[in-house]
């Protein structure tokens, strides 16, 4: 799995951190059971670094989670504060609005779904807390039974269209939640 050779290559206080996030209570119990491949950990990073860096984003998505891993190996440009408190008030958010099946659709977890909610919520986030998760989750539902933002999320997901696409609309559903 590629997020065990970069938790090797890139050894370091970033590394850490993602290894500390990924035991956080209430992202196990959105997940599931740690996963051995370091699945879990690498939708961590995925979510820093398209909040941080998603303007950056072109295929191979590898290479685009390799070079942000890579610079932020030391928490230099970061803290890890920041981005502790960043995860776990986004995850926590996410978990209010729509419980343990918020990265669901039919079964597991969905990458796309993953990092759109997360960015969407986190964006929402920095102008303050979310007081009304009940519209929050009306727009994410709203959202993720149009049959066009479906295909979105199932249909070449790692396309830069399709990925900006689904970020774009996903931030504008939460921008307004009061």
């Amino acid at each position: 799995m590629p997020q065990e050779i970069r938790a090797c290559v890139f050894e370091g206080e970033f590394n850490d951190l993602l290894r500390k996030l990924n035991i956080n209570e209430t992202w196990r119990s959105i997940y599931g059971n740690v996963n051995k491949r370091m699945r879990d950990q690498e939708l961590i990073l995925r979510f820093f670094a398209f909040y941080y860096n998603a303007t950056e984003y072109s295929r191979p998505m590898k290479i685009f989670l390799n070079r942000f891993m890579k610079v932020n190996r030391h928490l230099e440009l970061h803290t890890e504060n920041q981005l502790t408190d960043l995860f776990r008030n986004t995850i926590e958010a996410a978990y209010k609005m729509n419980g343990v099946r918020v990265f669901k659709l039919e079964r597991g977890i969905l990458a796309s779904l993953f990092d759109c909610t997360m960015v969407g919520l986190a964006k929402r986030l920095e102008k303050g807390p979310i007081k009304d998760f009940s519209k929050a989750k009306d727009m994410y539902t709203n959202l993720v039974s149009d049959p066009e933002f479906y295909d979105l999320l199932i249909r070449s997901t790692a396309d830069e269209k399709n990925f900006f696409n689904r970020m774009t609309r996903m931030t504008k559903a939460f921008a307004d939640v009061p």
